[in-house]
């Protein structure tokens, strides 16, 4: 992969990527479950080469300016109506399943 003149937000944004897509293709079946045990990686680090982003240890303020934790994360599944949502870090926060209406092929949930 060529990365000609990446900034750091670009660099940490690929780390992550590269992460998530390690941790995708090495698994045989993707589950809701999965994915959030995806969103709660580590590997990298705390700071921002990991995919579950903490605020910099260097400093003492948790939402210091120029931070970039993770805020929240969310799960789809296409054509299903559950949608499950964690606000903070997903390896802190529990989730919440929020559904709306009815699947792609017209069941209730």
């Amino acid at each position: 992969m060529s990365r000609r003149n990446a900034s750091s937000e670009t660099e940490s944004s690929t780390q992550r990527r590269d992460r998530a897509l390690e941790l995708l293709t090495a698994t045989e079946r993707i589950d809701r479950d999965r994915l959030w045990t995806i969103a709660a990686d580590h590997t990298n680090g705390l700071g921002d080469a990991s995919i579950c982003r903490h605020p910099e240890p260097e400093t003492d303020e948790p939402h210091a300016f120029g931070q970039l934790p993770t805020a929240s994360t969310a799960v789809l599944e296409g054509g299903s109506p559950v949608v499950e949502v964690g606000m903070g870090n997903p390896c802190e926060f529990g989730r919440t399943r929020c559904v709306f209406g009815t699947d792609t092929a017209g069941r209730k949930s």
